[in-house]
């Protein structure tokens, strides 16, 4: 781990992010407004579960499920920081600011499955019901 002296750019961007108390639940409600495209499925947000498989303790474990989640939410986080360069209180106070960031995330995903570029997506897509 880096410490706050080495960080580069935009490795400060995300740690302001992160250090603001409401950043948490708007990533977790932008990542519950895009569930469908990362899953490439029609879904219910508020049903949304892992498959049998994967929830069964035997074969895998919690921190196997976490570690299919870490990288689907680095790349949030740095969607994010890409777009929210000013103050993150201010931001996130814009009329529709999370339909427009849902939207943008939205085709980002989708293209970054479309082309392989991200194999975590697919992976965890596997394994959302």
């Amino acid at each position: 781990m880096k410490n706050k002296d080495n960080l580069i750019p935009m490795e400060e961007q995300q740690l302001n992010i992160l250090r603001n108390l409401k950043s948490k639940n708007f990533i977790i409600s932008l990542i519950g407004e895009v569930i469908q495209t990362i899953a490439d499925k029609k879904i219910d947000k508020k049903t949304v579960c892992f498959k049998c498989d994967y929830c069964n303790g035997k074969k895998y474990d919690l921190e196997y499920s976490i570690n299919k989640w870490n990288p689907v939410v680095t790349l949030v986080i740095s969607f994010l920081t890409q777009k929210i360069t000013s103050d993150f209180n201010t931001v996130i106070r814009e009329e529709k600011i999370l339909e427009k960031l849902v939207g943008e995330l939205q085709v980002f995903i989708y293209t970054m499955k479309s082309a392989g570029l991200n194999p975590a997506l697919s992976e965890l897509s596997e394994m959302i019901e």
